[in-house]
Order: structure tokens, then sequence, then C-alpha cells
């Protein structure tokens, strides 16, 4: 069932662009039915598969989303000038600027007047973008490297090339691209993520830098430390030996940089304002169930840890709840199924390269039986 619903939820990012752009959330039943329609032939066409899950296909689908993404952003980015447009690469920008020249990053405001949320991990990929002045890039060469990154990752490798093309196929994706948002960043991070976990299991160097990308993605949103506390679950079942170590690497990754900045001006530290935002998002008892239904994610991601649960389940498990439920609770109840308005869908970006993943497994190790009845041709991509 769980890859349905992860269906169900990719399907969902689908209904804020089609009301914003097409005029009518109608639409989603016309894109569930083209997404619906290309999985069924990959299903039943073996040449089919062959072709869309090559790696030179996906790599040309990948340059030429960069660089639309890449050519489209100023004129998203103009926006601003009528008071327009999104502020979160904004806040990002900012933020970085005042690190450069050490002064405290939080006392400005979004051209919006919207306190700025980025932590120190949401900021570290996008440093060298803004020393160049080259913000317009930064998404695009961030997907180019985890696409990259994926592939090397992945065996078989037409398990994250359709990945990859589910998650740019989704419509939601490309608009946070061109708008320079950094959760494109954070939400191919936490599929890499799983990656690495994946990987080190039998590769135990690796784990390394699974724990940094964890403390690096632990401190990208005031949210995302339940991604941390989700990876030491997992460290704990799989690797207990070395927890502690861990720990302190995730700690002097992840909290040491926020805390350093937080103790230096706690009436400032605007990322905060995040906690507040989150409890009018989900109101009254509906925020007692999230962090309900967050530590029963927890417990099971534990149940599944110790029963040797591959990572990518893992972490949809012990992860994801909150967010989904931070997401759907703004479409609730301060939206009132407003698609239009629907600024919590953005959140969803977190997990949808994830849950990606979980469909692309289920579709193609569906297909076992048909692909070793094909001359024993796994896919000779």
């Amino acid at each position: 069932m769980f890859p349905i619903l992860a269906l169900c939820v990719i399907l969902s990012t689908a209904l804020r662009p089609a009301e914003k752009y097409l005029g009518s959330s109608i639409w989603v039943f016309v894109y569930a039915a083209v997404v619906f329609g290309l999985l069924a032939l990959l299903r039943i066409s073996f040449q089919t598969r062959r072709v869309l899950l090559s790696k030179s296909f996906v790599w040309s689908v990948v340059a030429i989303f960069a660089a639309v993404s890449a050519y489209f952003y100023e004129a998203a980015d103009s926006l601003k000038n009528s008071m327009q447009g999104q502020d979160q690469d904004d806040c990002t920008i900012i933020v970085i600027k005042q690190l450069l020249v050490l002064d405290f990053p939080y006392d400005e405001t979004s051209y919006f007047g919207n306190p700025c949320s980025p932590l120190f991990g949401a900021l570290v990929p996008y440093i060298p973008f803004v020393i160049l002045g080259a913000f317009f890039a930064a998404n695009s060469v961030l997907l180019l490297t985890s696409t990259w990154l994926g592939f090397k990752l992945t065996r078989p490798s037409h398990e994250f090339a359709l990945t990859i093309l589910i998650t740019l196929g989704i419509p939601q994706t490309l608009e946070l691209m061109v708008n320079g948002s950094d959760l494109v960043f954070i939400g191919l991070g936490v599929l890499l993520l799983a990656q690495l976990m994946t990987k080190a299991e039998s590769n135990s160097k690796l784990l390394i830098w699974a724990t940094i990308l964890a403390g690096l993605l632990s401190s990208s949103r005031v949210s995302m430390p339940i991604l941390g506390a989700a990876y030491l679950i997992w460290l704990f079942f799989r690797h207990k030996q070395r927890v502690l170590p861990h720990l302190a690497i995730i700690s002097l990754v992840g909290l040491l940089p926020s805390a350093i900045l937080f103790i230096a001006n706690p009436d400032e530290f605007s990322p905060l304002h995040l906690v507040a935002k989150s409890q009018s998002l989900v109101p009254g008892p509906w925020y007692f169930a999230m962090v309900s239904a967050t530590i029963m994610g927890f417990a099971l991601g534990a149940r599944l840890a110790k029963s040797n649960s591959d990572a990518i389940t893992f972490l949809s498990v012990a992860f994801a709840p909150h967010l989904l439920f931070l997401s759907f609770g703004d479409l609730v109840f301060n939206r009132q199924f407003d698609y239009f308005n629907w600024e919590g869908a953005s959140y969803l970006m977190l997990v949808t390269p994830m849950f990606a993943l979980v469909i692309a497994r289920w579709l193609l190790r569906s297909l076992g039986d048909v692909v070793s009845l094909k001359k024993k041709a796994v896919y000779p991509i």
C-alpha cells in the first residue's frame, strides 16, 4: 500500500500548479492520466523501458531541465520588482552575504518583509554561487551533481533513472527550481542520504559521508532535526558501535553552527518563527496528532531498522509523517482547499524524490519475472 500512498502524494503536488497556471485544479486529472499512461507503458513495453530508462536519455532530460531552470531564473527573480514571486532565494542570498562579512545573518528580512528561515545546512551548497554572483545556476548544478551521484550509488541504474524522471515529471519541481528554492536541494539530499545509507551496508566507508549529509540536512530548517533523529535511530540498530562518534559528527556539522548564531543573538534568530508557523498550519488537537504521528513514525522506523528493512522504506516511515501533516494541514485548515494559495505544497518537495524512488522500486521489481524472460537482458543500459 505504501507505493500507492507515495503515488497519491506525488499526484497531489500538481494541484497548485494546475490551479495557478492553468486556471483549474481539474487539470490534475489530466496529469494523473498521463502519469498512469506512462507507467502502464513502462510495464507492457520492454523496448520503452530500455530507451526511457537508459542513462543517455535521462542525462538528456536532466540537462534540458537544468538549462531551462537556469534560463528562466532571472525572469522569475525579477518578479520581486513588482512585489510578486517568492522570496526563498532572496533569503538564502541575504543570509549568506551577511555571513560572508561576519555580520549576524538573521536581522534582515526578505523583500516581502518575511523573516528568513534557512539554517546553516541549507546555505552551504549555495555559498559558491552567491560568491560568484551566479545564483541562477545553483539549483541546476545541484541537480546535475545529484544525478551523477545517484547513478554512482544505485545499482541497477534503471532504478535511479526512473526515480529522477518521476521527480522531474512533477510540475512543482520545475517551479521551485526556477524560483531558486533550496527545498529542491534538501529533497534531493534526502534521496541521496537514503542511497548512501543503503550503500553503507556493504561499504562502511560511506557511512561517514552519510552522517555528514544527515547533519547538513538536519540543520537546513527548524523542522529538519527530525531527520537527524531518524538517522540516529537507524544508526543505533544497524551500526550501534558507531552511534556516539557519529552523533558527535552530526552535532558538529548540524547543531553547532546554528547554536552559535542563536547564542549570539537569540532575539533576532528568525528561523524559530517556523515553530509558531507550524502550530498555525496544524492547529489545536491536530498539532498533537502530528506530534503523535511523528513519534509513531520513529517507533515504526525503529522496528524496520531492527528487522533490516531497506533505508528508503525506513526514512519514508520515520521522517515523512510530520511533513505530510504540515503540508496537508496548511491546505485543509489555512487554505480551506484553496489550491492556488497552497504554500504548504512546497514542503512535499522534501519527500517527493524519496517517494519517487519508492514508486520506481515497486514498479520495476514487479517486472522482475517479465525482464528475466526477455533473453535475460536486465535493462542493458
